[in-house]
């Protein structure tokens, strides 16, 4: 479970990768139908997948087993991870992740569009490239975990986020744009499963809410990420917030490579 798996290391990237190249079709049909409607388009899809879910339920005994729960009780799960002070860490990271990397991702599109007058499909193509770097690292995640390890995997990403965010923020022709979404891909996958392998582990008595605090720390960040960063692109640009982030994410690598080298070095 260092980070090879296929939960943490192969199949996911690739599910999310796949997610992320479909958005060439979304930016077409802003344009073919109107963003508002694009809207209703994809609550109506998230609908058919919440039946579906609830049917699974309902019809599906292995869903409801008796006593999964455990003696924990509601809250016990939550408990035994929040007061976990290494998945404290994982969470806060994760949090931090989902801000930075996810924060300054949502304005590439408005970005290009704006300083190279890209049309809105072509920007819908660039940002896609960023999951050809999840299935570049779902490639090669068995030979980055081999060479490098958990620790040195975090940070590689974190420098390759680094030097990619700092590419769109000083780059002057658009086409180092899809050459730097790629890069993004590659370098978060290499950082997130790093913190995502973590989390599986953090409190084996809880393992299934913890990841469940997990993901919703990361996309709890993310939403205060993109909040936090409309106000900066709107008064700084995005050539600032992009160099800040290009900054911030290398850090928190190197922050949490830290904790997990400490953590090793205690377990001996």
């Amino acid at each position: 479970m260092i980070g090879c798996s296929k939960s943490s290391g192969g199949t996911f990237p690739v599910r999310f990768s796949v997610s992320c190249s479909a958005r060439p079709p979304a930016e077409c049909s802003a344009i073919w139908l109107g963003w508002r409607n694009v809207f209703f388009v994809l609550a109506g899809l998230f609908a058919v997948a919440t039946a579906g879910l609830v049917f699974e339920l309902a019809v599906n005994p292995q869903t409801r087993k008796a006593g999964s729960r455990g003696g924990r009780g509601l809250f016990g799960g939550y408990t035994a991870v929040l007061t976990n002070p290494f998945a404290r860490i994982v969470l806060i990271a994760g949090f931090l992740e989902g801000g930075l990397a996810w924060g300054a991702f949502a304005y590439i599109g408005a970005y290009l569009h704006l300083r190279f007058g890209l049309s809105f499909s072509l920007v819908g193509g660039v940002v896609a490239c960023f999951g050809i770097g999840g299935l570049i690292y779902a490639a090669l995640v068995k030979l980055l975990v081999y060479r490098l390890g958990q620790a040195r995997l975090a940070v590689t990403g974190g420098i390759i986020l680094a030097i990619a965010y700092l590419t769109l923020a000083i780059g002057r022709v658009w086409w180092l744009a899809p050459i730097a979404t790629t890069a993004i891909g590659l370098g978060f996958y290499m950082l997130h499963n790093t913190l995502q392998t973590n989390a599986t582990q953090m409190s084996p008595e809880a393992r299934g809410t913890a990841v469940g605090v997990f993901s919703a720390a990361l996309y709890l960040g993310q939403t205060a990420g993109v909040a936090c960063f409309a106000f900066a692109v709107d008064r700084l640009g995005g050539r600032s917030v992009f160099a800040a982030v290009a900054l911030l994410l290398p850090l928190l690598a190197l922050s949490f490579s830290r904790r997990l080298r400490q953590r090793a070095a205690g377990t001996h």
